[in-house]
């Protein structure tokens, strides 16, 4: 290593980005294949969250002042 914490050769940067990029494309496939698997849960959350931003606006313009 050199002074400024880079690896000295080319091969091991390239390995290093190689790795980097191995890593990425394996948590990639995995995050998908998770959504796949749990595509029907998204639905819900979206409308639980609609609703709770929809009890907290209806109350809010009810009593402005809290």
């Amino acid at each position: 290593m050199s002074d400024d914490g880079r690896p000295n050769s080319l091969m091991m940067r390239l390995f290093r980005a190689s790795a980097y990029l191995f890593g990425a494309v394996i948590l990639l496939h995995l995050t998908i294949a998770l959504a796949k698997e749990l595509w029907w849960m998204f639905p819900i959350i979206f409308v639980v969250a609609v609703a709770i931003a929809g009890v907290r606006w209806w109350r809010r313009s009810r009593n402005p002042w809290n």
